[in-house]
């Protein structure tokens, strides 16, 4: 039985890393899968000569007679083969799934969703084909974490959105630290369209929170990153920082907890989303929240009316900032517990068990290979 994988593969986007990951683990087991790219014309991600030939030797396989297909994608990107099982593999942030989308599942023979909070959330939007987990995964970063000399370093890295809660994050180390902290928050951003021009948007947003909320110029520093880094630059940041903070509203997996996770740093998340499937009280530094409607003025195509997502508690996180600074100690014997867990249960082998689980269970009198034990 081989397996067709439709995704993109060759961006830096975390489907684009998540599909890659998968099918390397699935071909390293012995599976027979052929990649599909979707070409959604995004910066491509500088990969390792090895990874990248490996993919093209993916992609230039024929398809067999007898396959399974899956479609990598958000729902809109679904493609069916009437004449094969077609699954989709996608993602979902909020309380409930856009009714167009949900619509686009139930076209599909089966959905998968990479965290059990995505499990639960997209059968209570009215997908009504079956559900089933297949989480992602990381590598893990078997190097010392060296941090900058002098100045404490939080580091923070999304895309440039609301749901990302960028703007609680600013608001909490503005209020919460000075100068005379010696600390510094790192914020590596990106929006699509902007590339480094984003660089003037994060600096003004930085100034209307600070007028808004009365917040002096005696405000301890914030870094900003908007450039497109290698994975040995990215690599190079973690292991540089002292700890990660991202507020999220949410959250489907939760990429650089796992990645910030893979290095042993303290996390700081807020306590809903993909991430608590990884992320708990005795390994991370967790941030109450509220759920609340998704505000009119955030509605997209992904976000509209009916949705939910968290709003992280500001003084919370301002909290648990703190306690990190102050009891450094204390913070990385929680990422080392963080490390572990994610060694164990999160790593691309294990992810790949998944696949093989899922499609053995649609067509358990089918060999597709042989999962380690």
């Amino acid at each position: 039985m081989q397996i067709v994988w439709r995704a993109n593969f060759f961006d830096s986007t975390g489907f684009s890393q998540a599909a890659r990951e998968l099918v390397l683990a699935l071909d390293s087991q012995g599976i027979n899968v052929k990649i599909e790219n979707i070409d959604l014309r995004l910066p491509r991600v500088d990969l390792d000569s090895l990874v990248h030939k490996q993919l093209e030797v993916l992609s230039n396989k024929p398809k067999e007679g007898n396959y399974i297909f899956i479609s990598h994608s958000p729902p809109n990107l679904f493609s069916k083969n009437q004449d094969h099982i077609s699954l989709g593999y996608t993602y979902m942030e909020t309380s409930q799934m856009v009714s167009t989308y949900v619509s686009q599942c139930n076209d599909m023979d089966g959905i998968w969703v990479p965290s059990r909070h995505n499990l639960q959330y997209i059968q209570k939007s009215g997908v009504t084909v079956p559900v089933t987990l297949v989480r992602q995964g990381i590598k893990i970063k078997n190097k010392e974490l060296h941090p900058a000399k002098g100045e404490f370093t939080f580091l923070s890295i999304f895309q440039w959105s609301p749901r990302k809660g960028y703007d609680l994050l600013l608001r909490a180390f503005f209020e919460e630290f000075t100068k005379e902290d010696h600390v510094r928050l790192i914020l590596k951003t990106s929006k699509m369209g902007w590339g480094t021009n984003l660089q003037p948007l994060v600096l003004d947003e930085m100034e209307k929170i600070k007028s808004s909320f009365g917040i002096g110029n005696q405000t301890a520093p914030v870094h900003i990153i908007t450039d497109l880094l290698s994975q040995s630059q990215m690599d190079e940041l973690y292991g540089k920082s002292d700890a990660f903070v991202l507020p999220s509203r949410g959250e489907a997996v939760g990429l650089p907890y796992l990645e910030a996770g893979s290095f042993g740093l303290p996390v700081i998340a807020t306590s809903w989303g993909g991430q608590t499937d990884f992320l708990n009280e005795e390994n991370s530094y967790l941030v109450d929240y509220q759920l609340v409607p998704i505000p009119e003025k955030w509605y997209t195509g992904f976000y509209n009316k009916g949705q939910w997502w968290a709003e992280p508690a500001l003084d919370d996180l301002k909290k648990k900032m703190r306690l990190v600074y102050n009891n450094y100690h204390e913070a990385q014997k929680k990422g080392e517990l963080l490390k572990m867990n994610i060694a164990k249960q999160y790593n691309w082998e294990k992810a790949g068990m998944d696949v093989i689980r899922a499609v053995r269970g649609i067509r358990s009198d089918t060999h597709v290979g042989d999962s380690p034990s």
